[in-house]
């Protein structure tokens, strides 16, 4: 049984106009998700800090971005690996549930910008997960956070990268 939110939020979808998004071409999908994204989560929560770093990955680099919550002692670090069936789904369209992820958690979060197929195509989102996390634990410190006390977390197919 879902909470009556998230039924609503599931009707809405199911009742909009148009193909799914699973039969709309990839950048159509990804305007569609980030569009849906900033309808229902708006501007976020305030937090202390937000700070971009990119990472070097095999063939490139990836874009991590921390969110520091407001507080005087060194955070522990949540590395967060966004949803989207590995084709959506950007750090900005996550930025409000990660801004009260922090908030909230009282950690510093990270979040992992991995490659999107169908361009890169797998094992790529799984190897720059890994080595953003990687990244993490050894200049978490550079960042404000304890890097000995790193957890991993993500949604959808974020969550299956993180398993």
């Amino acid at each position: 049984m879902l909470t009556p939110e998230i039924q609503a939020v599931l009707d809405e979808i199911n009742a909009a106009p148009g193909p799914p998004p699973h039969e709309l071409p990839v950048e159509e999908a990804r305007a569609a998700h980030s569009a849906e994204a900033a309808r229902l989560c708006g501007d976020g929560e305030p937090v202390a800090e937000v700070r971009d770093a990119r990472v070097p990955v095999a063939g490139g680099e990836v874009l991590v971005r921390t969110f520091r919550p407001d507080t005087q002692a060194t955070p522990g670090v949540v590395a967060y690996l966004h949803g989207g069936g590995w084709m959506m789904g950007t750090l900005d369209s996550y930025d409000s549930l990660l801004r009260a992820l922090a908030n909230a958690s009282g950690a510093l979060v990270a979040a992992v910008d991995y490659r999107l197929a169908p361009e890169h195509r797998y094992p790529t989102a799984l190897e720059d997960s890994l080595a953003a996390t990687r990244w993490l634990v050894d200049h978490a410190g550079e960042l404000g956070g304890d890097g000995a006390r790193l957890a991993l977390a993500g949604d959808s197919a974020g969550g299956n990268l993180a398993a």
